[in-house]
């Protein structure tokens, strides 16, 4: 069998580590649920973050959680789909609603340049 370079793929390629290289910039500066969920208890102390199984079967995990204010109002709600082929599915589900609903009231999943 013979091998000949192919200018596409060589292309592809090229294009792949340009992916690799901005992802490994964006997790440098990824903040993760656990540094938002801080910041937000420090903010908020009076708050609640409510999490609801709303599917769990051999397939999926489905969460929402819903953030409520001190007289609460629901002021945030996040949902997060994770399929049962990812390690730790549930819990993953639960933390990633978690996560998009601090992300919905302001709590970003990414550093700003200018910190």
């Amino acid at each position: 069998m013979t091998y000949q370079n192919n200018p596409q793929q060589s292309r592809q390629s090229s294009s792949y580590q340009q992916q690799r290289q901005g992802s490994a910039r964006f997790l440098d500066a990824y903040r993760t649920v656990n540094d938002r969920l801080k910041e937000f208890r420090q903010e908020h102390p009076d708050w609640q973050i409510v999490t609801e199984i709303v599917e769990f079967n051999e397939l999926r995990a489905v969460f929402r959680a819903t953030i409520f204010d001190d007289q609460g109002r629901a002021i945030s709600t996040g949902t997060k789909c994770v399929t049962s082929d990812v390690p730790v599915y549930l819990e993953r589900a639960e933390t990633g609603a978690v996560g998009r609903a601090l992300m919905f009231l302001g709590y970003e999943t990414k550093e700003d340049d200018e910190q």
